[in-house]
């Protein structure tokens, strides 16, 4: 059975998790949390004159590629979990 402090210390960490991706330029970066929220979003001058659907485009596939990275770290921290049982 988990115990209380350790579901606590879980949380914690899990909640700290941020992912983040970028393009190749830099152009777009998003940070994500483990709820898929995105946490910080930075968007370069020049991202701003790709256009609409580029721009839209790029944003949602770096928040996917931050989120792989937030349910990858995720991953390890159960795991721990797991191994510690």
């Amino acid at each position: 059975m988990t115990e209380p402090a350790e579901i606590d210390r879980v949380s914690a960490r899990l909640a700290e998790i941020r992912g983040k991706a970028s393009t190749p330029d830099a152009g777009v970066v998003v940070e994500t949390d483990i709820s898929g929220r995105i946490t910080d979003l930075h968007l370069s001058d020049r991202a701003m004159t790709w256009g609409p659907h580029r721009l839209a485009r790029s944003i949602a596939d770096r928040h996917r590629a931050a989120m792989t990275q937030v349910y990858t770290e995720a991953e390890q921290v159960f795991s721990m979990l797991d191994a510690d049982r």
